[in-house]
Order: C-alpha cells, then sequence, then structure tokens
C-alpha cells in the first residue's frame, strides 16, 4: 500500500509513506541517514507512536461525533489493528505495539487484572513462539528494551514534576536502555540526542503525525483541506529538515566507542538498575555517583585501544578490490592501504555499497575515527572507489600517492573542504607513522600505466616483512628485483588480484615469501586469482590466503610474534 495521490505533493506523499506504513525508500539517503546518527530514526519505524495516534483519531472521530458506542469502537481497532501491522510491513515494533494494545482492550474487556508489563510479556512469548528469530533482529531489541524500561521506571516518570523534566527523564531512560545495545550494533552514539529527542519528538507527535493523517483522510473527505495541509507541511516540514541539516554540521559531537564487549552489558545494566532505584528514591548524590560510574564504563571501553599493546593488519573483504587496515600497537597510528570501491551502472562512476557496508562499519568496529595515514596506491576503481567517502566521513592526516595518480574531481573536492594535504611518494622515500615505517620501492618511473605505476610499500609488522604491491605486473617486480637484489619478504600482497600478469616465478623465488594475501571477489568475472599463480605460489611453498575464501583476513601481532587468522561471514 502506497500513498500516490496527484492532489499531494511527492514530497508529503514521500513522508506519508514513510510514517504511516514504513516504506522509507523516497525519503533521500542522507536525510535517512542523519535521523540514525541523531537517535531519532525510531521516528521513522512503525511503533506504539502511530498505533497510538490512529487509535485516539478513531476514538475522536467515532466518540465526539457519536456514530459508535465506545465497544463497537475497540471492537473495530482489534480488527484493525493487526491490517495496518500487516500493511505497515509487519515490522516487530508496530506488532509489538498493535497487540499489546489488543491485549489491553480484551483485558478490559473481560475485566482481566493485566499490568502493562503482564500484556508485554505475553505479546513477547506469542511473537517468540510465533519466530523466535524475531529476537536477533535489532529493531525488536530497541522496541523491547525501551517499552519495559519505561514500564520499569513508571515510578520515576509519575511523580508530579515539570513537563521538561518528565520529557527529558523519558528521552534518557529510553537512550540509556538501548545504549549496549546500539554501540554492539553502531559502535557510537550522540550524546546529545537525548535533547535532540526532546525537541523533535514532541514536533512529531504533535505535528507530523497529526498533520499527515489528517492529509490522508481529507484527500478522499475534503480535498481542498488537503491542499492546504500540504503546502503547510512542506513548507514547516522543510525548516525542519533545514534544521537539522545545521544541527548535523555544527554540533555533531559522536561518540565512537568501538565494539561493546558482551561481558560489559552485566556491570552497565547494573549500574542503570542501580541508577533508576536511586531516581525513584529521590536519592539524588547516589544516583549521580552512579551515573558517573556508566560513563567511567564507557570511557573504559572507548580508551581500551590505547591500552592495548597488540598490534593488527586486516584485508577486508571488499570483493574485487583492495582494502589494508593496519593498527599499530597503543593505537599510536592507523594506516590504511587502498580503498576499494564499487561500480555503478555504467560501470565507471563509484557507489558508496563497499564503503557503508564492509570499510566504514569495520572501523567504527575498532573504534577509529582518525586515519593517521591513507595510501592509495594507483587510480583505479578497486582501489581508490571509496576515497571521497573515507576523507569526507573521517579524519585525514596524510594522503599519499604515486607521483603519477590522477586525482580525480570527488578526491580533489573532499581534500579540499578538509584541507588535506596530498603527498606524492617516488622509489626510495620513506614515511613514518606512528613510529612505523613504510619504505617505498616503486614506481621509480612512470610507466603510462595505471597498474604499473602502483605505489609498492615494504614494512616491518610484527616481526615479518610485507610488502604491498597494488596491481603491478611482472615487467615492475623485475625492474624491482633489479633494483633491490637483496629483497627479502615474509608477506606478500600478491599483486593484480593473482593475475597471470603477475607474480613471477622469479620474483617468488628472489623474494620467498611465506604468506601470500589475495584480495579477489567470489566468483569475480576476471577469474581472479588464476590457476597458473596459485599453482606458483603452492610450488614456492608461499600459503595462500585469500577472502574469496576466507573472508576478512588479519594477522594479529604481539612485539615480533603474531598470529594469522579469517573470518568468512
Amino acid at each position: 500500500m502506497k500513498t500516490n495521490n496527484s492532489q499531494i505533493s511527492s514530497f508529503s506523499a514521500a513522508w506519508l509513506n514513510a510514517l504511516l506504513i514504513g516504506e522509507d525508500t523516497q525519503l533521500p539517503d542522507e536525510q535517512l541517514d542523519r535521523f540514525r546518527k541523531w537517535g531519532i530514526s525510531h521516528l521513522l519505524a512503525i511503533s506504539g507512536l502511530h498505533v497510538g495516534l490512529i487509535i485516539a483519531l478513531f476514538y475522536f472521530l467515532a466518540v465526539k461525533t457519536g456514530w459508535l458506542t465506545r465497544e463497537s469502537i475497540q471492537s473495530c481497532i482489534m480488527v484493525f489493528l493487526p491490517l495496518y501491522a500487516v500493511l505497515a510491513g509487519g515490522a516487530p515494533s508496530v506488532w509489538r505495539a498493535a497487540l499489546l494494545a489488543i491485549f489491553l482492550l480484551i483485558g478490559n474487556r473481560l475485566k482481566l487484572n493485566l499490568s502493562l508489563t503482564d500484556c508485554l510479556s505475553l505479546v513477547f512469548i506469542g511473537l517468540m513462539i510465533g519466530d523466535p528469530r524475531l529476537i536477533l533482529q535489532i529493531g525488536f531489541q530497541f522496541s523491547y528494551l525501551v517499552t519495559f524500561g519505561l514500564l520499569l521506571s513508571k515510578q520515576i516518570l509519575a511523580k508530579p514534576y515539570s513537563w521538561l523534566y518528565t520529557s527529558m527523564a523519558v528521552s534518557l531512560i529510553a537512550q540509556l536502555t538501548i545504549l549496549p545495545v546500539q554501540l554492539d550494533n553502531f559502535y557510537f552514539f550522540q550524546p546529545l540526542s537525548v535533547l535532540v529527542n526532546l525537541l523533535i519528538v514532541p514536533y512529531f507527535t504533535g505535528f507530523v503525525m497529526p498533520c499527515l493523517l489528517t492529509l490522508e483522510f481529507s484527500v478522499l473527505l475534503f480535498p481542498p483541506l488537503a491542499t492546504m495541509l500540504d503546502t503547510l507541511f512542506v513548507r514547516v516540514h522543510n525548516r525542519f529538515l533545514l534544521f537539522l541539516e545545521h544541527l548535523d554540521l555544527g554540533f555533531d559531537y559522536s561518540w565512537f566507542t568501538g565494539d561493546f564487549p558482551m561481558v560489559m552489558y552485566y556491570p552497565y545494566f547494573f549500574l542503570l538498575i542501580v541508577l533508576m532505584a536511586n531516581l525513584a528514591d529521590e536519592k539524588r548524590i547516589r544516583a549521580l555517583i552512579s551515573g558517573l560510574m556508566i560513563v567511567v564504563l564507557l570511557v573504559g571501553i572507548s580508551i581500551v585501544p590505547y591500552t592495548n599493546p597488540n598490534g593488527k593488519v586486516t584485508m577486508l573483504d571488499v570483493g574485487q578490490g583492495d582494502c589494508f587496515v593496519v593498527e599499530l600497537p597503543y593505537r599510536k597510528g592507523v594506516v590504511v592501504i587502498d580503498a576499494a570501491g564499487s561500480a555503478a551502472a555504467d560501470f565507471h562512476s563509484p557507489t558508496d555499497k563497499i564503503y557503508e557496508q564492509v570499510i566504514k562499519p569495520y572501523l567504527h568496529y575498532r573504534g577509529i575515527t582518525t586515519l593517521d595515514a591513507l595510501f592509495v596506491t594507483h587510480d583505479d576503481l578497486d582501489h581508490d572507489g571509496s576515497t571521497a567517502y573515507l576523507l569526507k566521513d573521517f579524519q585525514v592526516e596524510k594522503f599519499f600517492v604515486n607521483p603519477y595518480y590522477t586525482v580525480n574531481s570527488r578526491n580533489k573536492n573532499a581534500l579540499v573542504k578538509r584541507e588535506i594535504k596530498t603527498f606524492r611518494l617516488d622509489a626510495g622515500q620513506s614515511v613514518t607513522v606512528g613510529g612505523q615505517t613504510f619504505h617505498v620501492l616503486s614506481p621509480s618511473q612512470d610507466k603510462r600505466d595505471s597498474n604499473e605505476n602502483s605505489l609498492v610499500l615494504l614494512s616491518e609488522l610484527g616481526g615479518k616483512r610485507w610488502l604491498f604491491t597494488g596491481d603491478i605486473g611482472e615487467k615492475t617486480e623485475k625492474a624491482m628485483l633489479q633494483a633491490y637484489p637483496m629483497l627479502d619478504i615474509d608477506v606478500l600482497k600478491v599483486a593484480h588480484h593473482g593475475s597471470k600478469t603477475s607474480t613471477s616465478a622469479a620474483f617468488l623465488e628472489q623474494t620467498t615469501p611465506e604468506v601470500g594475501w589475495i584480495s579477489a571477489g567470489r566468483g569475480n568475472r576476471y577469474d581472479h586469482p588464476h590457476q597458473e599463480v596459485v599453482k606458483k605460489l603452492g610450488q614456492s611453498g608461499v600459503k595462500v590466503m585469500r577472502t574469496d575464501k576466507r573472508g576478512s583476513i588479519w594477522y594479529s601481532f604481539y612485539k615480533d610474534h603474531g598470529t594469522f587468522y579469517s573470518f568468512f561471514p
């Protein structure tokens, strides 16, 4: 079911579809991202707010006009809510809200002494019997945690405080209740989201939802009113979206904690329960201490990487492309080598698919917001297609490329906007990041070929000598062997995803690598890695680790010793 009426604007129709039936595909991605960042995406999910407003509208239209008795209205609601849940896409949050309302109505009609928590528990059990996999859905977890958190805090919310205090309490309780789950899935939260919810929830409850519901009905019943409401909604809501954009640009203080360890759920919720109990008993000093302990817990999780003596080298599973993340011990530095992108339908323009699904989530999972160095070996899409997105979303201290790298307009705009300087490296130069040195072995001259002009980097990490080769071919390999006849390595990033134009037998014989990393897409159209290359690697005694077979691969090390791991999603 979609709203598609010529009497209202496409802007209003898009928001109608998003807020009444849960279809948000017509809303711009940047608006959806902004709602998620500021913790207000729950307003776009069909939930108790929508069900409550629909019930209120039923009562208003029926009771106030005298069309139906209260009992008839309740019967109509019990029939309509399941239909609405199906039309709204069957999201866990809307089923929870609809079934909870139905249970309360049934309990009231049968004069059963069922509390809200009893009804919510019955709904939970029923949904688990229907589909146990629901508990794995983030929307289901958020919906129940917030609802239970607010119900169990009713002693606090029932106190005769001001509307502002109560609203802040509701927003704070909701945010604190879901915080561990949010960090476990998204690795960050926005500290100002409590205040933002305080401003925006009343706006949606008092204006957006009533306006859109009235607009939907007036299209059928009184078209002139629909035109007026449409104009009003467009003007007011556009101003709201502009306000949210300015807020995002000027007050974005997102706190990235990285992965939230499962073991930390126990102390977190213990402290949260102590905090709520102290607030309920009006023991404000103890409540303040409990709140400060929660902050200390979050700060402790955030600084773990800076106390960790282990380092890590990761080859991300980005499909047909390259992206390596080097994390130095004690978070002395984070280095990214190449940023693979995915191609659009024209096979030339990049999309943010790989970036949004793999690169960005991984960096946030590791609690990384700053890249001390970004090396892009050459300007092919499978190596620099996500560069502009990285430059935009992360603080990149230094950007390194080869002397013949062509900076495209997307990257140039991002570099200028963030005031990031580009450094061009020739063979023989060295770069030190966080005490870690990367030696440049190629290119030494312009070979008139993007692949052959790839930056080649040599560095020692975890007691092993690593060679990152970009997409060089046998010609460049031969030139490197002549320039560095004593070149000896332990881990080889197999050039050009295992193409047969690279990794010659002579190169393997002279460099004697023990491990070969190959980044290639599963079932790629180039047939990478080529069987001839895999055979040569095997004959040379090189242990091959490839993303198309093993997923992401990493090397975790402590001082001069380490272990290789892989993760296939």
